[in-house]
């Protein structure tokens, strides 16, 4: 029987040189630190945003190995508890240059923006998005909408030439350079909260994971971030404030605060804001007219400090009287809102009545 014989290295792998393994491994992934979330941008919506409900809407970030967020809050700092999980990074960053204030829509202004903090990547849209407020942005409290993006070096950008401006109603406004900016989009963390909670301080905080969900943060390591719920989220409502004095003003004990007389003494439960000579009130009366010209003083007190705002004027002789306030005024929740009469006032005067009507208001 015959014999093949192979030659050399026929039936024989060759040994090649092998590369040494440069990676890693999984582990390293795994165990990953995310980094701490950046300071976010808390903010309320306005209520053609969020549906006329009480809102806040978060824009919360990170770096690199940032996969994203638990929301704990908190009415005390001291317990809290998880409302939700931010998965996503939106586009968070700072003004590099101050973006005047400008028209609706802005033709003249640019806003540059470094999002590298975010790692963030902003495109361009149209005017039709930019009128339909889908390209919405926050700036230092303004909502705007975009058009127009340069990317001029890595993570920065120019936006300009169509911009729309005070979207949605918030306030035109100057913001200067390292102000907050931030995109609003579909994954930008919403949250509603009961009406009775205007005016409290909440809390949060936001212990982050890495990009593999791993590695979360201990709550007690994280700082936290304080924001006030405000109300802007809520339609204007009237507010209306009744009063009325079923006898002489002498009637009344002195008030001790300032030696005067005291109609009344209400605290603003929301912000509020009332027009010139409380315009849209119906107008005050008394059922036995002064003999001489009395007025009842209206008086805001804020953080302890009182001013007076305008008056109540009563003529000789008529039952009927008249708001003299000479600009419009706004509450803050918690400010006092007083009506009082000298002690010397003539006490001939009595029944005197009125209803005041102002607005609630962002």
């Amino acid at each position: 029987m015959a014999v093949t014989i192979s030659p050399s290295g026929v039936s024989t792998a060759f040994q090649y040189p092998t590369q040494v393994g440069q990676g890693t491994g999984v582990d390293a992934t795994l165990s990953q630190a995310p980094g701490d979330t950046n300071p976010p941008i808390i903010f309320e919506p306005p209520p053609a945003l969020s549906g006329d409900e009480l809102n806040i809407e978060i824009i919360a970030t990170g770096s690199d190995n940032w996969g994203g967020c638990e929301v704990h809050v908190s009415i005390d700092n001291t317990s809290y508890g998880m409302i939700g999980t931010i998965f996503m990074s939106d586009v968070q960053g700072l003004l590099t240059s101050s973006f005047p204030s400008g028209s609706d829509p802005d033709t003249t202004n640019a806003l540059t923006v470094d999002v590298g903090m975010s790692n963030g990547q902003i495109n361009p849209t149209t005017n039709l998005y930019a009128d339909k407020f889908l390209s919405i942005a926050f700036v230092d409290g303004e909502l705007i909408s975009y058009t127009n993006v340069t990317l001029t070096s890595d993570f920065n950008y120019t936006l300009d030439t169509y911009i729309r401006r005070g979207v949605y109603g918030t306030p035109i406004g100057s913001h200067v350079s390292g102000s907050s900016f931030g995109i609003i989009s579909a994954q930008t963390f919403r949250q509603r909260f009961a009406y009775n909670l205007v005016g409290t301080t909440l809390y949060f905080k936001f212990p982050a994971f890495n990009l593999l969900g791993l590695q979360l943060q201990n709550l007690a390591d994280v700082p936290w971030y304080a924001y006030t719920l405000q109300g802007r989220g809520l339609v204007p409502n009237a507010w209306y404030q009744s009063w009325s004095v079923g006898g002489i003003f002498s009637d009344f004990v002195i008030d001790t605060y300032d030696g005067n007389y005291e109609i009344f003494d209400v605290q603003a439960p929301s912000p509020l804001t009332f027009a010139p000579n409380f315009a849209g009130s119906p107008a005050p009366g008394c059922e036995v007219p002064p003999a001489v010209a009395v007025h009842i003083y209206i008086q805001v007190i804020r953080s302890g400090t009182p001013s007076v705002v305008g008056s109540i004027d009563y003529t000789p002789g008529s039952t009927t009287g008249a708001y003299n306030i000479p600009s419009t005024f706004s509450m803050a929740i918690g400010d006092h809102m007083r009506a009082y009469v000298s002690a010397s006032v003539d006490s001939v005067i009595a029944g005197c009545y009125g209803t005041i009507v102002g607005s609630q208001t962002s």
